[in-house]
């Protein structure tokens, strides 16, 4: 996971310092989500809730799998 992060260690974290989830889980859910074929925000939430059991050996998920909407929010203020 460290080598994940160190490619995102430069991404500012558009969210407030109130949100909940690691910005480093999210994209790395994300990743493998469309890795294995996810086509929206609602698909990697879907994801995430299917192989959460493999992802907290992974990632921190201290409130468990983020949302679609925690995803959506993420992606839709990330500066591209």
């Amino acid at each position: 996971m460290s080598r994940f992060a160190a490619c995102f260690e430069d991404l500012p974290d558009p969210r407030g310092r109130n949100a909940r989830h690691p910005l480093t889980s999210i994209l790395f859910i994300a990743v493998a989500a469309i890795v294995c074929g996810a086509e929206s925000c609602t698909d990697m939430a879907d994801f995430g809730c299917r192989q959460e059991k493999w992802l907290k050996t992974i990632v921190p998920l201290p409130y468990g799998i983020p949302s679609h909407d925690t995803f959506s929010t993420v992606f839709r203020h990330l500066d591209p």
